[in-house]
């Protein structure tokens, strides 16, 4: 950003910002939205310590992200933009897969995350023709969109639960 007695120039000012004759800089803000969503399995149990991360779109992709409490609650601040939420199960539930959730910018609902069983993708990881233990895992999406993950076992062995909901073409 330059600013030369004129005015200012850079996206950021472009994008709504005010320079006044001083060069005092005056910048345009909205308050950030509590949102208060639940996390549960397709029970609807409560799935506590469930990990919520909501990316900002077409912004800076800043990450805003939240724990489930024992009640499954999660407590968030949201910008009032696009957003993608990305709900990760527990660790004590492993056969529940990774959920994807999109939010309008006008969205002020408090939603329920219902985490879904996963269809299971699995295989073996090995290094120069041996087992790999303790190798992670990433199943990624054509667009780089991770969709799962897992440490492979002693024997180089991993299982990923995939929501069955998700676009197909994914690659290890």
């Amino acid at each position: 950003m330059t600013y030369d007695g004129r005015g200012a120039s850079g996206p950021a000012l472009r994008a709504g910002a005010d320079v006044d004759g001083d060069g005092e800089l005056a910048l345009a803000t909205t308050r950030l939205l509590a949102v208060t969503g639940r996390v549960v399995d397709e029970d609807g149990q409560a799935l506590s310590e469930a990990r919520v991360a909501c990316r900002e779109l077409g912004f800076d992709g800043h990450e805003y992200v939240g724990f489930a409490d024992d009640r499954g609650r999660v407590e968030l601040e949201l910008p009032r933009v696009p957003q993608t939420c990305e709900i990760t199960p527990p660790g004590d539930r492993p056969e529940l897969a990774v959920a994807r959730v999109a939010r309008a910018a006008d969205d002020r609902s408090d939603p329920d995350f219902v985490l879904v069983r996963g269809v299971e993708v699995g295989g073996e990881g090995s290094l120069a023709d041996e087992a790999a233990p303790g190798a992670v895992v990433q199943l990624i999406d054509a667009d780089g969109t991770l969709l799962g993950f897992d440490v492979t076992d002693e024997d180089g062995r991993f299982a990923i639960p995939v929501d069955p909901a998700l676009p197909t073409g994914a690659t290890p």
